[in-house]
């Protein structure tokens, strides 16, 4: 991994290359950012640079030297991952990965960097095991904590660590990216650049998985047709996709979606920047017939939809609710 394969990040690249070209690496980072936003490459390309035997340094890892080519396969020893079976990190992981081996000098460089993803699953004990060696590490060692939310840290912790956040890149890049990488026609990377919110890992998911277009397809259906239909017809429907538990977030940023769009031709009449343009007719259409107010009352709905399933309110009741909503009930 080098930074040249990383899209955007631009601050975030230019701080730690300036690290390593200066010799002013930290001891501990904390690279911050939601799944998908490449935390883990970041962080893999910031170790190739660090280890990598090319000289002089040209901002980026050579790709080619002995240590940048194990670090590709996975068997750099002075790259430590540090992994974990359970839904938190223990202070026995912690034990057995970073700190008692921390004192083992590197094999092959002049730094040993230890990868901790999803650090903010470290229980309090093992965030207090990892704080003792933050507090007086070995000049050789430098430890990465990728983390979807810092804030998960105790203090202790954050005062020692250099934070880097991952910012969202914007829906234009993406776009760009997915239709040169992925060979997307213009609408469809639209659709995924405006899904994604940033993300660019999670516009490459969705941009490749057939449940992804599944359910972009069921929403199409369901809002083009669901206006007027009787209890029992919506009332299946929410119990079709409440049985899609991986997927029923997917279905409310989809469903935002498609009443942006419509709200977007009610406004201006255009349809150029429509994220489901291949449904420009039906999007006309509706946004004809339905005013302003409801349209709010329905943006409302599927943000309060959200929040109930995240405090765990069954699904099918949500999505009953908010179906009955837009078929008028």
């Amino acid at each position: 991994m080098k930074f040249a394969d990383i899209i955007g990040q631009t601050a975030v690249k230019k701080h730690l290359i300036t690290a390593v070209e200066q010799g002013k690496v930290s001891q501990a980072y904390i690279i911050s950012g939601e799944k998908g936003s490449g935390k883990k490459m970041m962080a893999e390309a910031f170790a190739a640079y660090l280890l990598c035997r090319h000289e002089p340094r040209g901002g980026d890892a050579c790709g080619e030297c002995p240590s940048c080519r194990k670090l590709e396969h996975g068997n750099h020893p002075d790259v430590i991952y540090v992994t974990h079976e359970k839904t938190q990190i223990t202070v026995d992981d912690i034990r057995e990965q970073v700190t008692g081996t921390v004192d083992i000098r590197p094999y092959e460089s002049e730094k040993k960097v230890y990868i901790i993803d999803e650090a903010q699953k470290m229980n309090i004990e093992a965030q207090n095991a990892i704080l003792k060696t933050l507090e007086n590490p070995p000049d050789y060692v430098v430890i990465l904590l990728l983390t979807e939310n810092a804030w998960a840290f105790l203090p202790t912790i954050l005062s020692r660590c250099v934070r880097l956040d991952l910012k969202p890149l914007p829906e234009k890049t993406i776009e760009k990216y997915l239709m040169s990488q992925n060979q997307l026609p213009d609408y469809m990377a639209r659709l995924y650049a405006m899904f994604a919110q940033g993300n660019l890992g999670k516009a490459v998911t969705a941009a490749t998985d057939e449940e992804f277009r599944s359910r972009r397809a069921a929403v199409v259906d369901l809002a083009k047709g669901i206006a007027g239909e009787p209890y029992y017809s919506y009332a299946q429907k929410a119990e079709n996709v409440a049985a899609d538990k991986e997927g029923a977030d997917e279905y409310l940023d989809l469903l935002s979606l498609w009443y942006r769009d419509v709200l977007l031709y009610k406004a201006v009449g255009a349809d150029d920047r429509l994220c489901y343009s291949d449904e420009a007719f039906t999007i006309r259409r509706i946004a004809g017939s339905m005013s302003y107010e409801r349209l709010n009352r329905l943006f409302e709905a599927v943000d309060t939809s959200r929040s109930k399933l995240k405090a765990n309110v069954r699904a099918d009741l949500v999505f009953t609710d908010l179906f009955g909503l837009m078929a008028g009930k």
